[in-house]
């Protein structure tokens, strides 16, 4: 797949704690998530990856089945083609067509509870190196990376993917997991430093009238 970074380099940020996602993402933005999650562990039943417009509700996402291991380091991609979004965690792979995307922020999150966790490493983002996330150690909460006007259509993220556990009861559901979300951020970065340079310019406007 051929993907254009929009810079040189992407702006990004991080944070810890699903209660400051609101100081980020703007609500009701999301268009389209990946989500690679526990499930049961079992390979039937509950499903272990999911992609799609809104993995929380039924005909709006596909998904698929998957066992994990303990401690395994697992190669993923995420690829957007201008109407699908496909997940790949190892040999399993999920795809759904999500339409025409216009928001170009990325929200990177992994949670886990206490006893396990989730880990994204050597993350690439249209060819540009992208910071490790790691879930808070013990808390029970979520890291976050978001990826400010990170691709123009199509885009790529590759890394590798590990869930970890300590205390196998801890295991449910969503907990460990890794999601992906294209959404609208706010504020933007670009959009604080255009302001920025606007409100520059009139100042040194108004002193060359003086």
């Amino acid at each position: 797949m051929s993907a254009t970074p929009l810079h040189a380099a992407f702006i990004t940020t991080q944070f810890t704690g699903d209660a400051n996602q609101a100081l980020y993402l703007v609500p009701d933005s999301e268009q389209a998530v990946g989500e690679a999650r526990y499930g049961n562990g079992a390979g039937n039943g509950d499903w272990e990856l999911g992609v799609g417009i809104d993995t929380q509700q039924i005909g709006q996402f596909d998904q698929a089945q998957k066992v994990w291991s303990n401690g395994g380091s697992e190669s993923f991609s995420l690829d957007y083609d201008g109407t699908n979004l496909s997940l790949e965690v190892g040999t399993t792979n999920v795809s759904y067509n999500v339409g025409a995307l216009t928001a170009d922020d990325l929200f990177i999150r992994v949670a886990s509870s206490v006893g396990n966790s989730g880990t994204l490493e050597n993350l690439v983002l249209n060819g540009m190196s992208l910071p490790d996330v790691v879930s808070p150690d013990g808390t029970g909460d979520a890291s976050w990376l978001v990826v400010f006007d990170g691709w123009v259509s199509p885009f790529e993220l590759t890394g590798d993917l590990t869930f970890a556990w300590s205390n196998p009861s801890s295991l449910r559901g969503s907990r460990p997991s890794v999601q992906f979300k294209i959404a609208t951020a706010v504020p933007e970065p670009s959009t604080l430093a255009l302001a920025a340079l606007g409100m520059l310019g009139l100042v040194a406007w108004g002193f060359t009238r003086r």
